[in-house]
């Protein structure tokens, strides 16, 4: 019996002498994040790290501005761990992430990259609260502040709601900055169980990504975070029509209005720019990522169809279309194909861009050289092509076959958050065999 109670009491204490919580950086678990969306924080100072964490904002509801999203921290090791962002239907792995201690504060400081992105999140660590800033190096001073608290599985903030709650499925008209000089056309694409909804919007120059909400009687609230999109929807659906605004980023805020319309659809994209000449004879060479410069024309890709992608390492959609291209060529290695990816940068330095171009060839696992092409501009990128009628998206897809003659200029891309995206591979697949 006392042999018994020893063991018992010993057991016990070797219990107690072990850590709680066997990791030593950040809780394991669900975790939700906010963005603050203000544009007029953009230029106040900077407050104290104390500050960021003490500051507690009570926000009733859903208020403008506040974008939510929902990320998971899971541990690989016992000190390595990823986080794992949920962006609707989409789940993205950060695996670059820093964690320590800094010198100067004493506060614990975490740095996550966004995979391809320039754009990182640094922010102080204090129990089961992480609070900082979204950043964006290409921008002037642009931070957004960024809270995350452990612990919360929802992403928008519960409401109270009403009996009914409205119908916000199905294929909407949309037009977003009516009434202003830049107008332009969309397709909302929403997918509604209960009250939870997501969907996208289609444009003529790509789609707006995984959007992720929740619907409150007559009121709709959608959202995006992917490390570059940083997007806010809100609605009212006033009889038949819902009328609402977007914030993106806090560059920039604008209203939307739309009517459920199944038939209406925007331009063909192989409409919106075409070819001014059929043939293709400018052979001017480029640098890629190898330190070569090369031309489209050179001979070594002679008898080869050849798919021009114009894009850029920070646009969403230019990311969509590359991950398709990369998929298809895999898939069908046999195929005399040439892919050519052609960037445009935000970095005035050509050494930078071909850095960035680097950086993001590694990151995405890209199988084919990645040309520079100048700043990202879009006259800019018409000047390098000045055989189509110019270039107002990126991406823009220029196909020649193999007698180099232009066959194909689409512009933009749907990518697979929208109901294009396989009607697009089959049609694709389609081309390219009728061409081989």
């Amino acid at each position: 019996m006392i042999r018994n109670l020893i063991f018992i009491f010993g057991l016990l204490n070797l219990i107690a002498c072990q850590p709680m919580n066997p990791y030593t950086k950040i809780a394991p678990g669900t975790w939700r994040g906010t963005l603050l969306l203000d544009p007029s924080l953009a230029n106040q100072p900077r407050p104290s790290d104390e500050d960021i964490v003490a500051r507690k904002v009570k926000m009733e509801g859903n208020p403008d501005g506040v974008l939510p999203f929902n990320f998971e921290v899971k541990y690989t090791g016992d000190n390595d761990f990823n986080i794992i962002l949920h962006n609707g239907l989409e789940e993205i792995v950060l695996d670059e992430i820093s964690f320590g201690r800094d010198r100067k504060t004493g506060n614990d400081t975490l740095i996550i990259k966004f995979p391809a992105y320039e754009n990182f999140i640094t922010a102080i660590v204090k129990e089961n609260v992480m609070a900082g800033y979204f950043v964006n190096p290409n921008k002037a001073n642009y931070r957004v502040p960024f809270k995350a608290i452990f612990g919360v599985g929802h992403r928008f903030e519960p409401e109270n709601q009403p009996k009914e709650i409205f119908d916000f499925n199905g294929h909407w008209a949309v037009q977003f900055d009516k009434n202003t000089p830049k107008p332009f056309d969309a397709i909302g694409e929403f997918v509604q169980k209960n009250d939870q909804i997501n969907g996208t919007f289609r444009t003529e120059s790509g789609d707006f990504r995984y959007l992720e909400g929740q619907v409150v009687g007559d009121k709709l609230m959608m959202a995006c975070f992917d490390g570059a999109h940083a997007m806010l929807f809100r609605a009212k659906m006033l009889k038949d029509t819902l009328v609402g605004g977007v914030w993106y980023g806090y560059d920039n805020k604008s209203t939307w209005d739309g009517v459920k319309n199944d038939k209406f659809d925007l331009k063909n994209p192989e409409s919106i720019q075409t070819a001014i000449s059929n043939k293709y004879t400018l052979n001017t060479k480029y640098p890629n990522t190898s330190g070569l410069d090369k031309g489209f024309l050179d001979p070594q890709y002679d008898n080869k169809l050849k798919i021009i992608t114009i894009s850029g390492t920070w646009c969403p959609n230019c990311r969509d279309e590359i991950a398709f291209l990369k998929e298809y060529t895999q898939a069908h290695p046999n195929l005399p194909i040439t892919v050519f990816p052609f960037y445009f940068e935000r970095h005035d330095s050509k050494e930078k861009s071909i850095e960035v171009l680097k950086r993001y060839k590694d990151k995405m696992n890209i199988p084919f050289e990645l040309f520079y092409g100048g700043k990202a501009n879009k006259d800019t990128a018409a000047a390098r092509f000045p055989m189509i009628s110019g270039i107002s998206a990126f991406p823009t897809m220029i196909i020649l076959d193999k007698n180099n003659n232009i066959i194909r200029v689409h512009t933009g891309f749907d990518g697979p958050a929208t109901s294009r995206y396989d009607l697009f591979k089959k049609e694709f697949e389609e081309f390219i065999g009728k061409h081989i």
